[in-house]
Parts: structure tokens; C-alpha cells; sequence
């Protein structure tokens, strides 16, 4: 008897569970997204590079000068200033809207709070204000004739303080703004993350005894770590970038001795006042690099603490 061949056809591989229609519908829906970003980050990105080695002020063509505006830079004593304002700035405005804003959620996702949903629209209310209106009212709050804060102090006998005309405290009121209007929106996302915590976990707990302080620090602290990164690198990335206060706060010009200067108004002055879009360029490069690795950094600290975890 002669063998028998069995003819096996090739199995095609399945990439997507989609049928053909909902595959052209999901490419068409990435159209308009993938077009945006390539409009407003990646080419602008590229053309910031070209120009950062470009003497280049949008009159004249660009002449290049390879690495003298980053060398001027780096050597510019303002730009150092700005540099050391906004880590200064930015590392403030992390821990205190984190602590403000766990500290709030933790508060607001109480049982025995009544009004929970109240409370929740009036912690995040300041978020959609516009930040030159806030920057306005609070820039009158701190004024050193008549602001409310002098006011205050005035009444416990603390005599009126300087503020927006001081530098050593300049930089705290440009803190304090920023922390009032963006920790509501850690409220909101840290609120979320606790709710979805299941209540099964604090049962047991309660078993073995544990209080609501080790309840904090071994269940709900560990569970919303990944929301805790997300809201690091997020409020990270926005301090960074801080310029609507500092600019209507002190006409744009830093001060008092340059102690409010931060590198996106350094950027405004030299590009848009000073017509030096190369040098602008400069400084907008540094910044994405900066970020760049600042984020990657918190990247890998949480990678590493969540595999720490799951070990």
C-alpha cells in the first residue's frame, strides 16, 4: 500500500482580533491624533534643534554657530539663577501637592464625611481657573500695603512682610499659588485610585489589629503607587514648565533680583522680547533634556518598586 500524505496547510496567524472594517476604522481614528502630534511636537521638536545651533531671529536667514548658544548658555549667571529657581520651584511644588492632595482624597473618601461630592467640586474648582486670574488675586493677597496676608499677620502682631518685593520670598508666594490651584487635581485622580481599593484588604487588617495609620502605610500607600507615579511625573513636568504666574506676578521680569526668573520666562525674554529665536531654541532643548531624563529616572524608580513589590 503506498503512504498516505497528509497535506497541511500553513495556519495564518491572527495579530488582531479585529475584522478587516474595524482595523480601517481604528487606523482612520489615529489619523487626526498621529497628525496633531506631528504638527505640534515631533517637527517642532526637530526645527527647535536645527535652530538651537543657528544664529537665527526670523528677519535674516539662519546662520549657523554650532554649539555658541548652548556654550553662552551654560556660562549666562541669569541662566544659572533660572535653572536653580525652577528645581527649587519644581521640587516644592511635587511634595506639597502630593502631600496636600493624598492628604485631601484620604479626607474626602471618608464614610463619615458628609458632602463628600461637595467638597471634591470645591477642591478642584481652582484647577479650571484661568492662572493669570488666580495669579491676579493672589498677587493682591500678598500685596505689602494692603494684602489680606499682612492683614492677618497684622492682627496676631507679626509685622507686614515684603513678599513680592523680597527675595528671599518671592519664589515661596509663586509656590504657594501653585500648590493652591493644581493639588485639586491630585485630589481627584488619588481619590479614584482609594476607592478602587478593595475594602476586603482593611477587613483583614482589621483583624489582625491594625489602625488606620498602618492601614495608610501597608495597604492604601502600596496599592496607589502607580497612580503616586503618574502624579510625580505629571506635577513634574508642569512645574517645570511654570510661566503664567511669574510673568503677570513680575511683568515678566523675574524678580525681584532675578530670584522668580525660571528657565520657560528666560526662554520668553531672550526668544519673543530679544528676537534671538536660536538662543531660545538653546534653552528649550536643554529643558526637553532635562525632562527627558528626569522622567525616565521616575520611570525606573517605579519600575523598580513595583517588581520590589511583586517579589
Amino acid at each position: 500500500m503506498g503512504k498516505v500524505i497528509t497535506l497541511t496547510m500553513p495556519i495564518k496567524k491572527r495579530y488582531s482580533k479585529l475584522q478587516a472594517p474595524q482595523r480601517r476604522f481604528a487606523y482612520l481614528a489615529l489619523i487626526i491624533p498621529m497628525a496633531v502630534l506631528i504638527t505640534f511636537v515631533i517637527v517642532p521638536t526637530i526645527l527647535a534643534g536645527y535652530y538651537s545651533l543657528n544664529d537665527f531671529n526670523m528677519i535674516k536667514p539662519p546662520q549657523f554657530v554650532g554649539l555658541s548658544n548652548f556654550v553662552e548658555l551654560f556660562s549666562d549667571p541669569i541662566f544659572q539663577a533660572a535653572l536653580r529657581n525652577t528645581i527649587v520651584y519644581m521640587v516644592a511644588c511635587v511634595a506639597a501637592q502630593l502631600v496636600v492632595g493624598l492628604g485631601l482624597a484620604i479626607i474626602v473618601t471618608r464614610e463619615w464625611l458628609l458632602g463628600r461630592t461637595f467638597f471634591r467640586t470645591i477642591y478642584f474648582l481652582p484647577v479650571v481657573i484661568s492662572m493669570v486670574a488666580v495669579s491676579i488675586i493672589w498677587q493682591w493677597i500678598f500685596d505689602s500695603r494692603v494684602g489680606l496676608i499682612n492683614l492677618a499677620l497684622g492682627f496676631i502682631g507679626i509685622a507686614p512682610q515684603p513678599w513680592l518685593s523680597s527675595a528671599s520670598q518671592a519664589l515661596l508666594v509663586i509656590i504657594i499659588i501653585s500648590v493652591w490651584k493644581f493639588s485639586g487635581y491630585n485630589v481627584v485622580i488619588f481619590t479614584a485610585a482609594i476607592q478602587n481599593i478593595s475594602k476586603d484588604y482593611y477587613e483583614a487588617a482589621a483583624v489582625d489589629g491594625s489602625n488606620g495609620w498602618t492601614d495608610f502605610w501597608f495597604i492604601t500607600l502600596p496599592l496607589i503607587s502607580p497612580t503616586l507615579l503618574f502624579a510625580i511625573i505629571t506635577s513634574a513636568i508642569g512645574s517645570f514648565q511654570v510661566f503664567d504666574s511669574v510673568y503677570v506676578i513680575t511683568q515678566g521680569m523675574g524678580g525681584p533680583n532675578f530670584s522668580t526668573m525660571t528657565l520657560l520666562v528666560y526662554l520668553y525674554k531672550h526668544a519673543f522680547d530679544g528676537m534671538r529665536f536660536g538662543y531660545g531654541s538653546a534653552v528649550s532643548i536643554v529643558m526637553f533634556g532635562i525632562l527627558m531624563i528626569l522622567t525616565l529616572v521616575q520611570l525606573r524608580i517605579g519600575r523598580s518598586s513595583s517588581e520590589a513589590m511583586n517579589f
